[in-house]
């Protein structure tokens, strides 16, 4: 079997549209895209081809970008692709219903929360999302993992955040809660040294931070 291939010339980005961006101009989203059209850099560039994984990171980014200036139930649909007749080019266009622009409502915690482990006020003061502030994705998962490791730093290695999030279409607002579930407390086992044919195991644990026994 003999199979003919006809490669032809690579297949350049003519031009991209977002249909449906309202807040943002296109150029101001297409400028962050990993696809860049030709005619508008003026220039051969990696994101001046037309590549599929491409596309794919900029259907990722074009939601999380929307998200993180709090567009929080942005849509983004999947990407038409038109060559043209010379099939130099492809003509590219998003999709994308932006919703509100939401910003915090309330921030709260409950659950484990409590003198003896952290109160809410201590933990507010943690987050980088306030109240009043604009809900940016990025802060909002930020703060997730800053609580984890806030109850990690106290041995709760396998704590558990569940955010409980509510919109107010009307007041385009969204409350935040933090519901917590420490778990137990986790304790190193025995920690045991290989390898260290020259220096001494209590020369090398002196250097420790953690010892057996201790908490995680």
């Amino acid at each position: 079997m003999v199979v003919k291939i006809e490669e032809r010339g690579k297949v350049l980005v003519g031009d991209v549209k977002i249909q449906g961006s309202r807040y943002f101009s296109d150029s101001e989203i297409i400028a962050m895209f990993a696809s860049r059209p030709y005619t508008r850099s003026g220039a051969y560039g990696s994101g001046s081809f037309f590549q599929q994984n491409f596309l794919n990171l900029d259907v990722e980014f074009l939601a999380y970008f929307y998200k993180d200036q709090g567009f929080a139930n942005v849509k983004v649909g999947q990407p038409i692709t038109e060559m043209s007749p010379d099939q130099k080019f492809v003509y590219i266009t998003f999709f994308v219903e932006e919703g509100l622009q939401y910003n915090i409502g309330k921030l709260s915690a409950s659950g484990d929360v409590s003198e003896e482990y952290y109160t809410e006020a201590a933990l507010l003061e943690k987050m980088q999302l306030k109240d009043g502030s604009l809900f940016r994705y990025s802060k909002f998962s930020k703060d997730v993992e800053t609580l984890v490791d806030t109850y990690g730093d106290i041995g709760y290695a396998y704590v558990d955040v569940n955010p409980k999030v509510s919109f107010n279409d009307e007041a385009k607002t969204v409350d935040i809660n933090y519901e917590i579930t420490k778990g137990e407390k986790v304790f190193f086992g025995e920690m045991v040294i290989t390898g260290n044919t020259k220096t001494r195991d209590n020369v090398i644990r002196r250097e420790f931070e953690v010892f057996d026994g201790g908490l995680y």
